[in-house]
């Protein structure tokens, strides 16, 4: 379950509480809490083990990738110009779903791939930069 918490944005002191009502029966346990902060306004349903990036074409130079993981593990995420260099790395601690921006002002013009390599999947992208 996915809940918007921009409304809260900018505020010193939040907190958020889980409540439960029984009668009289077993305690309520809740784990696996996670909080992200992505800047969007909308939920992305991706199939697990899967990326998606956007915009494509490119248009003001930010490439935003959306991972989805079943489970919490590291990702490595390399773009490769179209001669076979590899022109950004990164890696990312912990990837469950969560979307990431990429500065890719300084490019060139061309086709590029979007690589990510996690323990449990390995999956690419093409993305257009244009004129």
């Amino acid at each position: 379950k996915s809940i918007n918490l921009d409304q809260f944005s900018g505020e010193k002191n939040v907190r958020v509480a889980f409540m439960g009502y029984n009668g009289n029966g077993n305690n309520l346990y809740i784990d696996n809490i996670e909080f992200y902060v992505t800047g969007f306004s909308s939920t992305l349903d991706l199939p697990d083990n899967s990326i998606r990036i956007f915009p494509n074409p490119l248009t003001d130079g930010k490439l935003h990738i959306t991972l989805n993981s079943p489970e919490k593990q590291p990702v490595t995420v390399t773009i490769v110009d179209s001669m076979g260099r590899i022109i950004y790395s990164n890696f990312f601690e912990d990837v469950l779903n969560q979307t990431y921006e990429l500065s890719l002002e300084n490019l060139r013009p061309g086709v590029y791939v979007i690589n990510a390599r996690g323990q449990t999947f390995s999956s690419s992208q093409k993305a257009v930069l244009p004129r």
